[in-house]
């Protein structure tokens, strides 16, 4: 049996606090009996924790329902970096931290458990690590910084190499073993290139 099971997961509030997601609820029926509510849903990309894929950097690319479920689901490994303000995540560190863990296919979650208020970058070279391992996706938790504002250039080196990207995950302080089992499903909308996504960790 699993040790633990984590909810990764940063949920959306939908009350403006958090995040630009917004949550209106109606209600149907008669108020002297039974009533009904829905809820009307408005969530803009980049909300809560969500998942890119190829289309985002490529026109041409596959959207995230193009690709199989298998592509969300599998076997990962956590590494955890402990940074006291803004630093930068060489492959060195990467291959000093989890070289001898990740295999091909894997799921690789990457955590600062460090100073949360300096979210570290990834540099080129980590980048062209990942890339290197052959997995098939990667995650990075809400205190970590993929590349410096307003480039794009780790990301669609990352989506180009068919490698699908988490952005702000939660709790991944909370994993004790460095092999985990992953799933992360995005929500099930035809034809889009991001999409807010549960990721569950079973350590």
């Amino acid at each position: 049996m699993p040790r633990n099971i984590i909810d990764c997961t940063r949920w959306l509030r939908g009350d403006g606090t958090s995040d630009a997601a917004e949550f209106l609820d109606f209600e149907s029926g008669d108020s002297r009996s039974d009533t009904a509510r829905r809820t009307a849903l408005r969530i803009p990309a980049g909300s809560g924790t969500y998942i890119v894929g190829q289309a985002f950097a490529d026109i041409d690319g596959a959207s995230l329902s193009e690709l199989d479920v298998a592509s969300f689901f599998g076997e990962g490994v956590v590494a955890k970096f402990n940074f006291a303000g803004a630093g930068m995540v060489t492959e060195e560190h990467l291959q000093t931290g989890v070289g001898q863990l990740v295999r091909p296919g894997d799921i690789l979650l990457m955590a600062n458990i460090g100073d949360r208020e300096g979210a570290p970058l990834l540099s080129s070279g980590a980048t062209q690590w990942i890339i290197n391992q052959g997995v098939k996706l990667v995650g990075f938790d809400e205190s970590f910084a993929i590349e410096q504002s307003g480039s794009q250039a780790n990301h669609r080196r990352l989506l180009g190499a068919g490698i699908g990207v988490i952005h702000n995950l939660i709790n991944l302080d909370r994993t004790s073993g460095r092999r985990v089992a992953v799933m992360a499903l995005p929500l099930a909308l035809l034809g889009t290139a991001s999409a807010p996504c549960r990721v569950v960790v079973i350590d």
